[in-house]
């Protein structure tokens, strides 16, 4: 594929993906049905969510495990249209876990994120640092 193909189908998606975020924007969420999951079914969501992009997966973390608001979590991770992407990733999710037009409830999101932060962070301690930091003279 040449590039110039490559650049244009960037753009394809980027357009599409903007349009989904414009409507999940306006979406009633009211008017949404919402299913709570089986143990089984949260630690199924908990992988899928394991597999999301970094960006993604952040946002959810946030979101359900730390309570942060839409925009404290805008600054934090310097983008835009939190709650468009929230909404998004909950439709996909709920659609990855076949629901059909219900919606994954809050409980089962919070429990959900839980396990894959936890998955997600279980190695942090054991990461090598690979190589020592140079500190300047002028620190001393």
């Amino acid at each position: 594929m040449s590039q110039i193909s490559k650049d244009v189908m960037k753009h394809v998606c980027e357009l599409s993906l903007r349009a989904e975020l414009e409507k999940m924007y306006r979406l009633n969420v009211n008017s949404i049905m919402y299913q709570p999951l089986s143990d089984e079914k949260v630690n199924q969501l908990a992988r899928k969510i394991g597999l999301l992009p970094l960006e993604y997966r952040n946002i959810l973390f946030f979101c359900y495990c730390f309570n942060s608001t839409s925009s404290e979590i805008e600054k934090v991770l310097k983008i835009e249209n939190v709650i468009s992407k929230i909404r998004y990733i909950q439709k996909m999710l709920s659609s990855f876990m076949g629901l059909g037009d219900s919606w994954i409830d809050e409980n089962s999101m919070k429990r959900a994120c839980n396990i894959a932060l936890i998955e997600d962070i279980k190695d942090y301690d054991n990461i090598k640092v690979l190589h020592e930091p140079n500190y300047s003279k002028s620190f001393w």
